[in-house]
């Protein structure tokens, strides 16, 4: 009995550890990705270096039309 008993304390012991690191662990990927997210988004740079970027050209099909230097023989 008390051998089954000190299996089932050990069992559920690790049970709840294993969640609570996964939990921490999660919880600490979710605010690093967060603050991580929120100093990459700047106005600035999609509307600066991103513009510049040749896959950025090639994703917008109207580049040519906003941007002159794009497409100088079409213009």
């Amino acid at each position: 009995f008390f051998a089954a008993a000190f299996l089932a304390a050990t069992f559920l012991a690790g049970a709840f550890f294993a969640a609570a690191f996964l939990g921490a662990a999660f919880l600490a990927g979710a605010a690093f990705l967060a603050v991580f997210f929120a100093m990459t988004e700047s106005p600035e740079l999609e509307r600066g270096a991103m513009r510049e970027t040749l896959i950025y050209r090639i994703r917008d099909p109207l580049a040519s039309r906003q941007w002159p230097d794009v497409h100088p023989e079409k213009n």
